[in-house]
């Protein structure tokens, strides 16, 4: 998991990626749920390796102060 300012991208690797995908998308809590790459099936692991990205919702992004 990596966090930054307002969003957060999840890697790793599961038996079925997409199923992933929707279940973020139901919580209240992230936005913009997204694939980041596409997903690669790893034949050793029999899993498919996954990059997701969000946004935290209700978070904004603080800009630069100059």
């Amino acid at each position: 998991v990596h966090m930054s300012d307002a969003s957060v991208t999840v890697e790793g690797y599961a038996t079925s990626a997409t199923t992933i995908l929707p279940k973020i998308e139901a919580s209240p809590y992230f936005t913009k749920v997204e694939f980041t790459s596409p997903t690669i099936r790893d034949v050793t692991m029999n899993a498919d390796r996954f990059v997701i990205r969000m946004e935290l919702e209700g978070m904004k992004k603080e800009e630069p102060k100059i």
